[in-house]
C-alpha cells in the first residue's frame, strides 16, 4: 500500500479551442524539496515549480468560466503522510471572449506537507514520485503533463535546501489560520438569508479599514456554476452573494479565497469554507459560521 495525497481535476465547460502543442515549450516544471535529508517524525514539504511563457496561464482549483484544474499528486511509501496540495493566491484573469478564469501567470509553486513516521531508519534512502497534469491557455489551450522521480535520505537532523523559494511561496499561500493575521481579519461568516434555496451569502469583517483589491475565488465542483454574482465592500465588511446553480445533492465544503492588497502593497488571501448541498436549512437571518471564523 502507498500513500498519496491528490486534488481531483475542477473543470468547466470550456469554450476555448484545444491545439496542437507548440514547438515552444510554455510550461517548465520541476520538482523540489524543502530538505535533502529529513529527521524521523519531523514535516518537510516538497513542490512543483511551474514557468510559465508570457501572456499564458494555468488554472486554480476553480479555473472560472473555462478551463482545467492545474493537479498535483506526491506519492511516498507507506506510513509517510502527505497532506493536501497547497495553492497559493490565484489572480484574475480575461480569456478570448471575455470569459472570466482563475489561476496563474508568469510562475508558481504548488505544495504539500509530507510527514515522515517517527520510526524511519536514518541512514536509509526514501524513493518518491510526482505527476503533475494542467492546461495552458492564451488564444488557444493545450494539455500538459510531467513525472518525477526522486529520493530523499532518513537523517538524525534534517538538512534544509530551497529555503528561499519554499519561504517565497509559503508566504503567498493563503492563510487560514486567524490569529495571525487578527489585526487584518475579524472573521468571517456565510448564511443563506432567504432559506436553502436562495442566494448565499459569504462575508469577510475586516479588523480595520477595508483592504484594497478585495476578490472572491469560490472552488465549487465543476458541475456548479454561480449566478447572480455580485460583490461589495461597505464600511469593515466586504460581502459576495451569488446563486449555485445546480445545488447538489449532499452537502459539499467548499474553499473560498479572500484576495486583497495590504497596507504596505502585499497581495495576500484569506481562507475559509462554506457548506453547499441540500441538507437543514440555515435558518432565516442566521449567519453560519465557517469551521476556521476566529473567536
Amino acid at each position: 500500500m502507498r500513500a498519496a495525497a491528490f486534488l481531483i481535476p475542477v473543470l468547466a465547460v470550456s469554450t476555448l479551442v484545444a491545439a496542437e502543442a507548440p514547438k515552444k515549450e510554455l510550461v517548465k516544471t520541476e520538482s523540489l524539496a524543502s530538505v535533502s535529508s529529513f529527521k524521523p517524525g519531523e514535516p518537510f514539504k516538497v513542490g512543483i515549480r511551474f514557468k510559465i511563457e508570457p501572456e499564458w496561464h494555468i488554472y486554480w482549483i476553480n479555473p472560472g468560466e473555462s478551463g482545467e484544474a492545474t493537479m498535483v499528486e506526491w506519492t511516498f511509501p507507506e506510513g509517510y503522510k502527505v497532506g493536501p496540495t497547497e495553492y497559493p493566491v490565484p489572480v484574475n484573469f480575461l480569456q478570448p471572449g471575455d470569459i472570466k478564469g482563475y489561476g496563474y501567470l508568469d510562475e508558481v509553486m504548488l505544495m504539500a506537507t509530507v510527514t515522515p513516521p517517527a520510526d524511519a531508519r536514518p541512514g536509509t534512502e526514501v524513493p518518491y514520485s510526482a505527476e503533475a497534469k494542467w492546461l495552458v491557455c492564451h488564444d488557444v489551450c493545450i494539455p500538459g503533463k510531467a513525472s518525477f522521480d526522486g529520493k530523499l535520505t532518513v537523517a538524525s537532523s534534517a538538512t534544509p535546501t530551497n529555503e528561499q523559494l519554499f519561504k517565497n511561496w509559503t508566504q503567498r499561500l493563503p492563510v487560514w489560520d486567524f490569529p495571525r493575521i487578527k489585526d487584518v481579519v475579524a472573521g468571517t461568516k456565510w448564511s443563506q438569508p432567504n432559506g436553502s434555496d436562495g442566494p448565499f451569502e459569504l462575508i469577510v469583517n475586516w479588523a480595520n479599514q477595508p483592504p484594497a483589491k478585495v476578490e472572491w475565488f469560490i472552488g465549487t465542483p465543476s458541475d456548479i456554476m454561480l449566478k447572480d454574482e455580485s460583490s461589495s465592500t461597505d464600511g469593515s465588511q466586504s460581502k459576495l452573494t451569488f446563486t449555485p446553480v445546480p445545488v447538489p445533492d449532499q452537502i459539499i465544503k467548499v474553499p473560498v479565497v479572500v484576495a486583497f492588497t495590504d497596507a504596505a502593497g502585499k497581495r495576500q488571501g484569506v481562507e475559509f469554507s462554506f457548506k453547499l448541498g441540500k441538507g437543514p436549512a440555515v435558518p432565516k437571518g442566521q449567519a453560519a459560521a465557517s469551521g476556521n471564523n476566529p473567536q
